[in-house]
Parts: structure tokens; sequence; C-alpha cells
């Protein structure tokens, strides 16, 4: 509604981040008072909104159902708009920390919309690399693949950074580097 100041923050920014988690609502902890995390998910995305005009709402409403509530409630309640995040990016981050359902921790995915773009999930391992499987002991996420270089799944990363911690020959690069 655009007596709101979330209106006007969308309106001046014309930006939005939104995150959400499915996780199980009650926290169990270990005998060392350390949560246990039962297997979950969270999605977020950031990007660049717009306001769309009634006749975008209007046109869009047949198609699509939350279109049409949104007519409803502008016919009800004249001072509501409507935003679309119309370029974007994002992140689906799967974990099983107790891998519970699979044999790693972690599956992430990134992604963009609307000509936006995302960096690589996962650090990654350069031509340094000597093979001597250190970083391999010290990824918990089963990230590391052997090999000469050793390689970084990104989808499986979480970027500690205990492999590039460990590292004696500096071959792991962090994000930014």
């Amino acid at each position: 509604m655009d007596v709101k100041p979330f209106y006007r923050q969308l309106k001046q920014s014309g930006r939005l981040a939104v995150n959400g988690e499915r996780a199980e609502a009650k926290i169990v902890f270990d005998e060392n008072n350390l949560p246990l995390f039962k297997p979950g998910y969270q999605m977020r995305v950031a990007g660049e909104v717009r306001e769309l005009s009634m006749a975008e709402v209007e046109a869009k409403a047949p198609r699509d159902r939350n279109f049409n509530v949104a007519v409803y409630d502008i016919a009800k309640y004249p001072e509501t708009r409507v935003f679309v995040l119309h370029r974007f990016h994002g992140e689906l981050y799967d974990y099983d920390y107790a891998m519970v359902n699979r044999d790693h921790k972690l599956h992430r995915e990134r992604f963009a919309f609307g000509g936006d773009a995302y960096e690589e999930p996962g650090l990654r391992i350069t031509d340094d690399c000597i093979a001597c499987g250190t970083c391999l002991a010290g990824c918990s996420f089963k990230a590391i693949v052997p090999g000469e270089p050793y390689a970084i799944l990104g989808e499986r990363c979480d970027e500690c950074g205990n492999c590039y911690h460990a590292c004696p020959a500096g071959a792991v690069e962090g994000k930014g580097e």
C-alpha cells in the first residue's frame, strides 16, 4: 500500500531481498549443547523490483489467480500496489548436515533471471595444487575430488574455508581472489 513505509522503501531503492527456510521447527541439542539440524532448505533471491500499473495487473489476472486476488484487493483497498522482481539472482541451499538422506551435507544451486548475474558456488583449486590430499581430509562437506589438480564441487561446497586454511601450497582461491 502506497501509504506504508515499505512502499516508499521499494520505490526509492528499487531492490528487494527475500529469504525463506523450510526446516523442522523443533531444535534438538546434542550432549555438548550444540544444535542438531534436521534436513531442510533455504531459498533466497535478491534483485530489482518494479511497480506494475493497474492495466498490467488486470491483464495478468485472467491467466494467474494471484493477480486476480490483487485486482480484488485493489478494489477493496485502493492504495494497494503490486511489485514484481524482474531482474534477480538467488540460491537454493539444500542442507542435510547429518547426512540422513545422502552421502554429503549440502547441495546448492545458484541462478539468475532477467539478465542478472551470479557467482558460481564454491572455492577453487588452482594448478598450484600438489595433490597432497590435505584439503580432502579437511573438508567435512565432501566437496573435494582427488586429481591433479584436485577440484572442488561447487554445489557441495559451503565456502567455509577449511580447504583454503589447510592447503600447504596455497592452491585454494577464496572468493574475490
